[in-house]
């Protein structure tokens, strides 16, 4: 979940596929955990997450940097 301020309860996840160069990222759909399992659909592309944390005065959104060309 990385480091927060403001005492998140809770959080949740987007795991996003981005061409090779890291851009033009689109959801994976069904890939909301904490955790993905590459799949073959992954192959040349990168991954990134996005993560949310909330709390009682709102929610702030967080995206990692890209992984590597999946091969």
């Amino acid at each position: 979940t990385g480091s927060w301020t403001g005492t998140p309860t809770s959080f949740s996840f987007r795991w996003q596929r981005c061409d090779a160069g890291g851009a033009n990222c689109v959801d994976i759909p069904g890939a909301t955990s904490g955790t993905y399992v590459l799949d073959s659909a992954d192959l040349g592309s990168t991954l990134r997450v996005a993560v949310t944390a909330r709390n009682s005065v709102g929610e702030v959104t967080a995206v990692s940097a890209p992984t590597s060309v999946v091969s």
